[in-house]
């Protein structure tokens, strides 16, 4: 993202939202294996044989490349294991087709294919949806808030902030008091405020990260009063 704020029209903005929905599917991969879930069940065992070992046989090839490129070293050497990496490469390529075919569910969660912008925009979004797509960072946030034609961008806060504030604001969805305003303002104009021009009466379609994943933002006051249909 800061390569688009440098670069505004080269389409960097859309490539971040990309990464960020690549990185979500790896998180989500990486919660079913410390969750020991097998999702390998009913995949073919020759298949998954090939994906151990592949990868394996790719990370040699690499490290004799490297080996080369660092040592004296004939043309023809390197050819012959550029030429290996290849094959690999190929073959990793097609082993991934097979396991589409033959195990789609796996495949899905394996080797996710996250829609991009152009797809997000055509095959999700109408003229009155709009979706807030959150990504948090240590050092800043980014809001991504793609409608049919457009994909404008924000800079947050640090991921601490906003999980500070909504760990205040939080508690306060099992209080009825006036006072909660004051828990939920902070939240608000962190999430909500820069695109709140944006509302008016948009279907909202949330896509959290980190703590906004358990945060509703239906309940949060908008800036300026404006009332929406939000779904996660």
């Amino acid at each position: 993202m800061q390569l688009h704020q440098q670069n505004p029209s080269q389409g960097y903005d859309a490539q971040a939202l990309h990464a960020s929905e690549s990185s979500r599917a790896r998180s989500l991969l990486e919660l079913l294996s410390e969750a020991k879930a097998d999702i390998r069940q009913g995949v073919d065992p020759k298949l998954l044989e090939q994906e151990r070992s592949l990868p394996q046989q790719l990370n040699a090839f690499e490290h004799r490349k490297y080996q080369l490129v660092s040592s004296q070293h004939t043309e023809q050497e390197l050819d012959e294991i550029k030429q290996k990496i290849d094959t690999v490469l190929a073959q990793l390529k097609q082993l991934e087709a097979q396991i589409r075919t033959t195990s789609p569910r796996y495949a899905e969660l394996k080797y996710p294919e996250p829609l991009n912008l152009q797809q997000i925009q055509q095959q999700v979004l109408d003229d009155d949806t709009l979706i807030l797509e959150y990504s948090l960072g240590k050092k800043r946030s980014y809001l991504w808030a793609v409608t049919k034609n457009s994909i404008p961008s924000y800079v947050l806060p640090p991921r601490s902030e906003i999980e500070a504030a909504a760990q205040t604001f939080r508690p306060s969805l099992t209080r009825n008091s006036a006072a909660n305003l004051a828990s939920e303002l902070p939240l608000s104009q962190m999430l909500l405020a820069p695109v709140a021009n944006q509302l008016g009466n948009k279907r909202l379609l949330i896509v959290g990260d980190g703590v906004l994943q358990y945060v509703p933002l239906a309940a949060l006051p908008i800036p300026g009063n404006i009332k929406m249909s939000v779904s996660h």
